[in-house]
Formats: structure tokens, C-alpha cells, sequence
């Protein structure tokens, strides 16, 4: 305000002053006004050129500041020319080395793949353990799965870094080691130097005992350096006739070897000779091999290692006789670049010449493709030739316009059945399978496989394949779980004729008995016979109640509620009171609180049952070091220290005692009150609840359990106790000890019979989704357990779970499967794909019409007519178990001669088998028999629809249904 007055004072002076100018003003003359104008203009034009001056000066001035900022910009576009250049040479001259760096790696890599090693391109603790001779060390890691077989950039394995030590001694021990575990002696680093030199360079003597009674070729060593050729497993390269000599290689060793178009035979006549030499080679290894046992000539330093290599000899002779009886049944030719390369596929590995249908190479055998493929080890090739050798027959690949024709596959189709699942398969193995069975090991897998679609197969082929890849993983280390017993000795031959011995194969219940040892605590698992059979003459209304009790116990609410009971069951257990001692003038004390804070806090890593044990440990320390203060005479301080240990102990009884599992678990599905409060979600009424309550208490009473409580027993003991993992290695008279590893990998057969709780607890033993679950949801044929659906599943897997489908049916003919397909479609409809047959066509299902009164010689006659045509293996299935000893004692009055399986424990030896379809599962038959299709057995629901759907899958060739002819059941109708 004050400086908008101001300024409006000095504009009114302003304006005053200058009209007092203007009226003293006088009138000028005309030369005056004149001489003005003239001086107005010189002054203008002087104006005018200072300005054009200025501006002139300007212009120039900018000019040279705009040449100066395009010489500048020119530079320093050059500059940066230069400097991209430099940069690009630079980055072209690490491309270089890097692509120099790879080839190497690569070459290294392909190197070690053809001594089976593992590439790290770094040293391991194993290797460094080696090198130290740190056998405890070395001891350590072997029994705790390192693999012996790994190497360096440089090819250099935990046994040549042991040999190659710049340390004294011997370091046999370690050499012995690393051989009793499997270590390759064979391996040449690509230094051109082998275990076997660097022991013979430090003189070491027994080392080279140990390695030449693993056959290492000890004659070379003897020739001068420059005349040494590349060293190799111990195996001879077959003697082929120069007129068919075929050049091939493996699926490492063939970079070695380029060939030519004119250098690769591929005539029949010459695959013919080649077969024969390769087979008569084999025979002279065999035959060597057991001239070395007869003579003992084993090479071992003593008896101990002899034994081993005895062992190892045998092993060797029966793996030879398998590949004996045929080599190989695959052939591929492939062309990259101006290369032409071939190698053979068989059951496993020979010399350069055969590689195991385990590798990466083989799967191109098995998708059946021919032309231009990107492979992801091979890289950019193209396949010229798929062949197939099977019984002196050989087959060349030709794809129709309906696609790949397997000729052997079909071939074998339909032939006798056996008793145990087996016999050639990993020569029919089709593009769909092969491509599960590669699928990475850390990717769950959800197989969804309709009947006889090969889903077993690929589950139990699915193990030597990781085995082949992932060389960290041991047998041992993995489960596979099937359906029952029975089952498991229909497959138990698989694995060992596929070259893998002990891996773990089991049932779920068995699995979990083996751990929580219901016999030593004074409990029995009820008998699973006894309860179907009172399931079978049990009402709807009852069995619908114990089906709902059932459910709940497989439930991962369930699951949920005793681990929350489990929590402040624990948490009470730890509410002890304070620990006090004295004696004489010395005290000891520790409160309530701190000994709380021990079992809550300080070992909350540990297992619950460890925690007794390091409370009573730290007590003792506590106690020694107060003692250790106080000022006793000796003999006070041993009578001290004696009733600390009565204290102590009857401290331990009375407030740490043992936690019985049984106890904990019983005393909660049985109390109605801690149900209600930590159950509640998992009962939709009061019946429910109470019916539960009232039926676990009878089973708690006659100390008795159910098959679906092993899930919840087992999840308290494993919070519990920790060590439920791989079994430790059996000691001769010695139970089975059990460590906290997790299973490396997981198979699980017929996995729709699971529920939920049961998937949960064997997932949290294995590594992280490295499972395979088998399944299929039209043959989930028990009410009272499994999954409905998969997407159960799914949630269990936080939706990482790879879903495939397998419904290609090998197993019966186009009709037999048409009519299953018939019988299970309203159930599978939006579920997953019905089968669909194979191509092979036989006989239609024949519907055989009786009554009671005819129905034993009606059979009689049927068996004999399947048996008129060849078959010998023929299922009776029944729908329960009560009819199927029923049938059974009526065929052995008129003296037919079959046999009955009712007992998941029994064994199929072969023949006729009378057994309920719960029983058939996984099992297959040339001919099967369904009785009493009835109305009233087969209703049309979805669990009657399934049983069926089974009963008729398992049929390979014949398929008979026993019905009534005015009471034959909807399902077939």
C-alpha cells in the first residue's frame, strides 16, 4: 500500500515539471528547424550502419560458433566412432574366447558324458576331501549321496584329484573308497592323464592294486608317450566284417568320428552280420568274466576287496546276459552339416557302439520323426533313417497319412499276458511317453492315464531315466508307492531287468507302519478283509456314515486341526515347574520360565522328542558349573552329584515324560469337546460329529487302527520325532533306522486312491516337486477315500502342477475298449478323455446268459472255450469278495482248476484267478470273465459304473460278461 502511494507522487511531480517546460518554450526558426532535420538524419544513418555493423558482427561471431560446434560435434562423432569401433573389436575378441570357452566346456562336457561323469566345472567337497586324504571326510560325503563320478573343466574325478595330490603317504584308503562307490577308474583328464599314471608317478602300491582289479589297461602305461592312445572303459569294440563294417557312434563319442554318406552301411544284410559280431563279443566278455571267477583271479589286494569285486563280477556277468539275448533294438542315422552320424539303442550301454535308451540322443528313436529337427542336445540336425530291430526282423520308419505305424508294438499286442508286468518294453515306448518320461526332475507331474494307456510303464521307466540324468541321485533315494501288495509283485521284476536295484518300492499304509510301529506301542491295524466284508452287508445309511468319517480323516482340514492341537499340546507339555536341588549348604535352581524359554524358544529347530534330552543336557552343565563354584570336599561332591542324578531323574519322569503319539491321537478324535473347538469346519452336524466320537472310541478301546488314521499318526510323529525320511541302510539283526533326508524322487500308482492328507504328508518328505503321480479318476472305485477330482490336487501344489493325459489303450482290443468307453462316458464326460484304442480289432465282448442253478457249469464251459484258443490266463472278477469265494468253491467242486486272491498280500503266480475287482487293479488278463452284471450288483451309479469300467479294462483279448437275460444291468444294457 505504502509503495503504490509513493509511486503515484512521483508521476504527478513528473507530469507538473514538464508542463511548466513546454510553457517556456519558443518558436524556432526555418534554417534552425533545418539544420535540425539534417543533424536528425546523419544521425539516423549513423545509426543504421553501427547497426548493420553490429549485426554483420554478430553473424560472423555466430557463424564461427556454429563451424566451431560442428567441428566439435564432427569430433566428437568420430571420437565415438573409434570408440564403438574399439568397443566392437573388443566385444568380437571376448565372442571369441567365449565361443573358444564353450567349444572347450562343451568338449569337456561331451567327454564326461562318455565316462558317465557329471560336469560341475568346479571342485567339489568331495574332490577337495581327496586331495587332502581327509578319509573321514571322504567317508562322510560318499554315505551322504556325493557322487564319486563328477569332474572338472579338465576332467578330472575325486579319484584322479586324490592320486594327483601334491601330498605324501598313500592314499589308498580314499582310492578304496571312491571305488567301493562306484568311481569310473577309466577316466582320462584331458591333461592325456589317468588315475592309474598318477599313482604309478608316486609309486603308490596298493592304490594300483585297487585299480588294476578294476581292469584299467595297465599294458599301455608301458609304451612311450607319444604312442599312447586315448584310454576307454574296459569293453572290446565288436569284430564286424570288413564287407559290412558300419561306423558308428555314441551319443557323446560320435563328434569324434565324421563320417561320410558312402561310410554308413544300411543294408539289412550287414545289420544282420553286425548283430551276430556284436552278440559273439558279448559272449567272449561273459566268458572271461567267469574264467576270472573260476580262477579267482580278481586282482584285489586282499580278501575283503576281492569279495567286493566277486560281487561286482557277477552283477557284470548278469547285465552282459541281458544284453546278450539282444543287444539293441533301435537304429537312428542323422545328418549335421556335411556330417553323417548313427548309433544303436539298447537296454543299456556297450562300448562305442550302443547307447542307452536313457540318454537324450535315444528320444529321437523314440518320436519317430524324421527330416529337420532341433534338438536340444544335438543341436540343428536331420534324421534320415529310424530303424527297428525286433526277433531278426527289421523295420524302417515310414509315417502314413494317419500317422506313425509301430510294427512292433503291434506285434507284440495281444500276446500271452504274464503274471508279472515286464517282458520288452522299453522297445515300444511311444513319442507321448517318451515325452513325459523326460519331462525335468523338479516338475511335478499329474498323469491323468485311461486303462492299459501304459501309465505304470511310464512311471516305473520314469526312475532309471532320472537316474541316468541326475547322477546325485541313489536308489535309495527314491519311493515308489503302489496300490497294494499284490500290485507291487505284479511289477517288483521291472526295475532290477531295467538296471535299477534298490529303490524303495512300497504301499502307503505299509510305509507309514514301518515308522510309527503300532505292534511295539501294544496297537494293531484292523484287518482291511474283515472291514469290507462288514461293508458289504452293511446298509446305505451306515455306510454312508463311516464314507463321511473317513472323508473327514483324509481332509486337509483335518490335517489342519491336529496340527493346531499338536501346537498347544506341546506348548502345555513345556508348562513345567521350576527344577530344585540342594544339598547340604549348595542350591541349585532354575525357574519354571527359563526351562519354558528352553523348550519354546532355544531348540524350537529342534524335533520335539530331542528337546527332553538337551533340557536335561543343559540342566547338567548348569548344575557341574555351579557346582564347580561351591567349595566341597571330595567325597561331598561325588554324594552331590549322586542325588543330582536321582533329581534329575525323577525330574525326567515325572514333568519330561514320553509323549505317546497313539495317546494324543486318540484322546482328540475321540473327545467330543476338543472336536468341536479345533474341528469344527469338518463336521457339517451333530450326527456326524457324534458317530465319529463314538466310533473312534470303540477302536481306541480294542487299541485298533484304521487305515485312514495312519495319515494323522503319522503327521504327529514326524512333528515329533523328525527322522521319518530315507531308511538308514539295514544292518543285519539290527530294526531299521530312519534318517531326516527327503526322497530325491517320488512315484505314486493309482494316485486317485490318495486323499489329500496322504498326498500332503508323503510331499513333505520329498524334494520339492519331484514327484510323478499316477492316476485315473474312472478307476477311483473306493467310496470311502481318494480324490474326486483333480484339481483337489492342484491346490496342493500352489498350481505348479504339470497336467498330462495319456488315452491311447494299449492294452485291449478296439472292441473291448469301445465297450468300456461306453460304460464310463456319462462319468468321465468334463473330467478327462475316454481311450481310444490302438488299432488292434479282435473279438466283441460275448454276453454269457445264465441263472444261479447253471452258473457254475455255464463257466466251466466259457473257461474251456478261452481256453480251446491258447489263453491260459484268465480273471474271474467278481464285484465282491464274499461272491468271489463263492465262484471259487464252485468251480473246485467240478474240479477247475483256479486260483483265489482275496488278501492284497497274495501273489499271482499265473493261470485262472478267481479275485474282486478292487483286487484287479494294475493287473491284466488274455481273457477276463465279469459275473452276475446284474441289476442289482451293477446299479447305475457313478461307483457301480466304475467298478465295471475296471472289471472289463482288464482284458486283453476276451471279454465275457455273466449276466441274466431280464435282469442284465443299465450299465451294459
Amino acid at each position: 500500500m505504502y509503495r503504490s502511494q509513493l509511486r503515484q507522487e512521483k508521476i504527478s511531480a513528473y507530469d507538473k515539471d514538464r508542463a511548466n517546460l513546454n510553457k517556456n518554450k519558443q518558436p524556432q526558426s526555418r534554417e534552425a528547424e533545418i539544420e535540425t532535420n539534417e543533424r536528425l538524419l546523419a544521425q539516423k544513418r549513423l545509426e543504421e550502419q553501427t547497426s548493420r555493423r553490429v549485426k554483420a558482427e554478430l553473424e560472423r561471431k555466430e557463424q564461427i560458433k556454429n563451424e566451431s560446434i560442428k567441428e566439435k560435434k564432427l569430433e566428437q562423432e568420430q571420437q565415438l566412432k573409434e570408440q564403438q569401433k574399439a568397443k566392437l573389436i573388443e566385444l568380437e575378441k571376448r565372442e571369441k574366447e567365449r565361443k573358444k570357452t564353450e567349444e572347450k566346456l562343451k568338449k569337456a562336457q561331451e567327454l564326461a558324458a562318455s565316462f558317465n561323469l557329471e560336469f560341475v566345472n568346479q571342485s567339489t567337497p568331495l574332490m577337495i576331501a581327496a586331495e587332502n586324504n581327509d578319509v573321514e571326510r571322504v567317508r562322510e560325503l560318499l554315505t551322504s549321496g556325493a557322487n564319486p563320478n563328477v569332474c572338472n573343466r579338465y576332467l578330472e574325478t575325486p579319484l584322479i584329484y586324490a592320486l594327483k595330490s601334491i601330498k605324501k603317504g598313500p592314499f589308498h584308503e580314499v582310492v578304496k573308497l571312491l571305488l567301493d562307490h562306484g568311481a569310473n577308474p577309466h577316466v582320462k583328464s584331458t591333461l592325456n592323464v589317468t588315475a592309474f599314471m598318477y599313482a604309478k608317478s608316486r609309486n603308490d602300491q596298493k592304490s594300483l592294486e585297487l585299480l588294476k582289479a578294476h581292469d584299467v589297461d595297465v599294458s599301455e602305461y608301458k609304451k612311450p608317450k607319444s604312442e599312447r592312445r586315448p584310454i576307454k572303459k574296459k569293453t572290446t569294440r565288436p569284430i564286424i566284417n570288413k564287407e559290412s563294417q558300419t561306423k558308428v557312434a555314441s551319443k557323446t563319442k560320435m563328434a569324434d568320428d565324421t563320417l561320410t554318406a558312402s561310410d554308413i552301411d544300411r543294408s539289412h544284410e550287414s545289420e544282420k552280420h553286425l548283430f551276430d559280431s556284436v552278440r559273439m563279443q558279448i559272449r567272449a566278455e561273459i566268458n572271461r568274466l567267469k574264467e576270472n571267477l573260476r580262477s579267482n583271479d580278481l586282482g584285489g589286494a586282499d580278501e575283503y576287496t576281492n569279495a567286493i569285486l566277486r560281487e561286482h563280477r557277477y552283477k557284470q556277468i548278469d547285465q552282459l546276459e541281458r544284453q546278450y539275448t539282444k543287444p539293441y533294438f533301435g537304429r537312428v542315422i542323422y545328418r549335421k552339416g556335411k556330417q553323417i552320424k548313427s548309433f544303436y539303442i539298447g537296454e543299456r550301454g556297450y562300448d562305442d557302439l550302443i547307447i542307452s535308451w536313457t540318454t537324450p540322443a535315444a528320444s529321437l528313436f523314440y518320436q519317430k520323426k524324421l527330416g529337420k529337427q532341433n534338438h536340444h542336445t544335438l543341436g540343428t540336425i536331420n534324421v534320415e533313417l529310424i530303424r527297428q530291430f525286433d526277433n531278426g526282423k527289421i523295420y524302417d520308419l515310414s509315417v502314413t497319412e494317419s500317422g506313425y505305424y509301430d510294427p512292433v508294438l503291434h506285434q507284440k499286442l495281444g500276446k500271452q499276458s504274464s503274471h508279472q508286468l515286464g517282458g520288452e518294453i522299453i522297445e515300444t515306448i511311444q513319442a507321448e511317453q517318451d515325452a513325459i518320461l523326460r519331462t525335468p526332475k523338479n516338475r511335478p507331474i499329474l498323469l491323468q492315464g485311461s486303462a492299459g494307456s501304459g501309465k505304470t510303464t511310464i512311471a516305473l521307466h520314469r526312475i532309471p531315466f532320472l537316474l541316468y540324468q541326475y547322477k546325485e541321485i541313489k536308489p535309495e533315494q527314491i519311493l515308489f508307492l503302489g496300490p497294494n501288495k499284490l500290485f507291487l509283485n505284479y511289477v517288483e521284476a521291472v526295475l532290477p531287468n531295467i538296471g535299477v536295484e534298490n529303490a524303495e518300492q512300497n504301499t502307503l499304509d505299509n510305509w507309514i507302519i514301518e515308522r510309527i510301529d503300532p505292534e511295539s506301542h501294544g496297537y494293531s491295524l484292523a484287518d482291511y478283509n474283515e472291514n469290507l466284508n462288514i461293508m458289504e452287508k452293511m446298509d446305505t445309511g451306515k455306510k454312508a456314515e463311516i464314507i463321511k468319517k473317513c472323508k473327514i480323516k483324509g481332509s486337509m482340514l483335518f490335517k489342519k486341526a491336529i496340527s493346531h492341537y499338536l501346537t498347544d499340546y506341546m506348548n502345555y507339555f513345556s508348562n513345567v515347574p521350576d527344577f530344585s536341588f540342594s544339598y547340604k549348604d549348595f542350591s541349585f535352581k532354575v525357574p519354571s520360565a527359563e526351562i519354558k524359554d528352553w523348550f519354546q524358544r532355544a531348540y524350537q529347530s529342534t524335533f520335539f522328542y530331542n528337546r527332553k534330552q538337551k533340557i536335561i543336557q543343559r540342566l547338567a552343565e548348569q548344575f557341574s558349573s555351579s557346582l564347580t563354584r561351591h567349595k566341597f570336599d571330595e567325597e561331598d561332591e561325588e554324594l552331590c552329584k549322586e542325588k543330582f542324578e536321582a533329581s534329575i531323574e525323577q525330574f525326567e519322569q515325572q514333568q519330561l515324560k514320553y509323549i505317546d503319539i497313539y495317546q494324543i491321537y486318540f484322546q482328540f478324535i475321540s473327545n467330543e469337546k476338543l472336536l468341536k473347538f479345533y474341528a469344527k469346519d469338518c463336521f457339517a452336524d451333530y450326527d456326524t460329529l457324534n458317530f465319529f466320537v463314538q466310533s473312534s472310541k470303540y477302536f481306541y478301546t480294542d487299541k485298533e487302527i484304521e487305515y485312514d488314521d495312519l495319515a494323522g499318526l503319522f503327521s504327529i510323529f514326524a512333528k515329533l520325532h523328525g527322522k521319518y525320511g530315507v531308511p538308514e541302510r539295514k544292518q543285519k539283526n539290527k530294526k531299521r533306522s530312519y534318517t531326516t533326508k527327503r526322497y530325491q524322487y517320488l512315484v505314486i500308482d493309482e494316485v486317485q486312491d490318495y486323499n489329500p492328507f496322504q498326498i500332503e504328508i508323503i510331499k513333505d518328505v520329498t524334494e520339492k516337486g519331484s514327484m510323478l503321480l499316477v492316476g485315473d479318476l474312472g478307476q477311483s472305485i473306493h467310496q470311502y477315500r481318494g480324490i474326486s477330482n483333480w484339481d483337489q490336487l492342484s491346490q496342493l501344489f500352489n498350481e505348479n502342477l504339470l497336467y498330462q493325459e495319456l488315452s491311447t489303450s494299449y492294452r485291449s482290443t478296439n472292441e473291448i475298449t469301445d465297450f468300456a468307453n461306453k460304460i464310463i462316458q456319462p462319468y468321465s464326460d468334463g473330467l478327462y478323455k475316454l481311450s481310444k484304442p490302438v488299432g488292434r480289432s479282435g473279438s466283441k465282448h460275448c454276453f454269457v446268459y445264465t441263472n444261479t442253478e447253471q452258473m457254475r457249469s455255464d463257466l466251466s464251459k466259457t473257461i474251456s472255450k478261452i481256453q480251446e484258443k491258447g489263453s491260459s490266463n484268465i480273471g474271474i472278477i467278481t464285484k465282491s469278495r464274499t461272491e468271489a469265494a463263492s465262484i471259487y468253491s464252485q468251480l473246485n467242486e467240478i474240479d477247475v482248476g483256479v486260483e483265489l486272491l482275496l488278501d492284497h498280500n497274495n501273489r499271482y503266480e499265473g493261470g485262472i484267478v478267481v479275485l474282486p475287482v478292487y483286487l484287479s487293479k494294475g493287473l491284466e488278463f488274455e481273457a477276463v470273465i465279469v459275473t452276475n452284471v446284474t441289476k442289482d450288483q451293477y446299479k447305475n451309479s457313478h461307483e457301480d459304473r466304475k467298478l465295471l469300467y475296471v472289471a472289463t479294462t482288464r482284458a486283453l483279448n476276451e471279454l465275457f460278461i455273466v449276466t441274466e437275460d431280464d435282469d442284465m444291468s443299465e450299465l451294459i444294457d
